[in-house]
């Protein structure tokens, strides 16, 4: 089903207009539109979820986690309304309302500009928090100190979403001998759809592509160079430390050989320290990518019908076309718009079953790090100090 503003051919066999249908045709359709029906029940009650989630998150979080957590919320919450104005268009059969063309007219105005909306609000909260990760990795102190910034993008963005979709409500109208929501076939309207496409979709997922690809590149080099240098340099350490300076006094042999063993497990602790970062940075960079394929995956969904929408605007429409041609568009139409639609859904759910599924802090160093600096857990200190005198006396 089809609510973009050149394309209407879903709408039409649904309300049963245009091409007398087969029974096999209609079992088609009925199944398409419960394959739509379901999307949008299962997608709402996913988002809901969400933001009852985040409402009981975001208080235990640091700032720059409550920014990251706003920006998906309101993600959640766009994909809602666009989620809700679609099952509203799948049941507006159902009201009655065929003799009130001017109310279904306002209603197809009113959807049709709140999915293009949120769609497009959705897309660029993705670019925000690209932006978001980029200033983490490359500036990260000023990472720590956002606070309002992300919110004051969130406004940007949507206001911007909002002017450019403005078009959507003096194009779009009911047609009565389809009936359907379809736009003007002008050469105005045809501008606006393909400055509307390249708006919403084309370019932030350009600039999230750029952003993305500098991110993972520089985690990885990072990745690849940091943790050697740390691990090499404590090795020279612990070689440096276990060398001593032998002394013949017999009590000054056993100092100095007290004094290689703590040496020597200062070195060990910055080992395991060092291994330590490693596996955390490891995991940084599973997570980075992790995310990353997940953006990937959901722009992609987009894409089908993003070029299906282009791809009509730019074709001369005045050629005739055969009826395979049109069976593939029609074909084509039914498989970009199920992926156009499932994603509002699946963004809820990998972020309930994904970002949200973090695990938790711990506070509390592991006794070979507290010893790499020198301590060590309070209710051993006082053996540990009465091993060392023993070693020194």
């Amino acid at each position: 089903m089809s609510f973009d503003t050149n394309s209407t051919t879903m709408l039409e066999q649904l309300e049963g207009g245009g091409d007398e249908g087969t029974p096999t045709k209609s079992k088609k359709i009925i199944k398409f539109w419960m394959i739509l029906a379901a999307i949008s029940v299962i997608g709402i009650i996913l988002n809901l979820g969400l933001l009852l989630r985040r409402k009981f998150t975001s208080a235990r979080t640091s700032s720059t986690t409550r920014s990251s957590l706003f920006l998906l919320g309101t993600m959640a919450a766009a994909d809602t309304l666009c989620l809700f104005s679609l099952l509203f268009l799948l049941c507006l059969r159902f009201f009655g309302l065929e003799n009130h063309p001017y109310v279904l007219t306002f209603v197809c105005k009113l959807s049709v500009f709140v999915m293009h909306t949120t769609s497009s609000f959705s897309i660029w909260c993705w670019l925000v928090l690209s932006a978001v990760r980029y200033v983490a990795v490359y500036r990260p102190y000023t990472h720590l100190k956002l606070n309002k910034e992300p919110r004051l993008a969130v406004i940007t963005v949507a206001f911007f979403c909002c002017v450019s979709e403005v078009w959507v409500l003096w194009d779009i109208e009911y047609d009565e001998t389809f009936k359907a929501c379809g736009g003007t076939e002008t050469e105005i309207s045809r501008h606006l759809q393909i400055f509307e496409i390249f708006s919403s979709y084309f370019l932030p997922v350009i600039i999230i592509t750029v952003l993305d690809l500098k991110v993972i590149l520089c985690r990885t080099w990072r990745f690849s160079s940091g943790p050697k240098r740390s691990v090499k340099a404590a090795k020279q350490k612990m070689s440096i430390y276990s060398e001593g300076c032998p002394s013949p006094d017999s009590s000054v042999k056993k100092y100095s050989s007290a004094n290689v063993t703590i040496s020597k497990s200062r070195s060990n602790g910055e080992l395991t320290t060092s291994s330590s970062s490693r596996s955390k940075r490891r995991q940084h960079l599973r997570v980075l990518r992790r995310c990353l394929c997940i953006t990937i995956f959901d722009l992609s969904m987009n894409l089908p019908s993003y070029l299906l929408r282009l791809y009509v605007s730019l074709v001369d429409d005045t050629e005739p076309m055969s009826d395979e041609y049109i069976s593939t568009i029609a074909l084509v139409e039914e498989v970009s718009q199920v992926m156009y639609f499932a994603q509002f859904a699946l963004n809820a759910l990998y972020l309930i079953c994904i970002i949200y599924d973090t695990p938790k802090r711990k506070f509390t160093l592991p006794s070979t790090q507290l010893s790499a600096v020198g301590l060590t857990p309070r209710a051993s200190r006082k053996s540990a100090r009465s091993t060392f005198e023993t070693r020194i006396v």
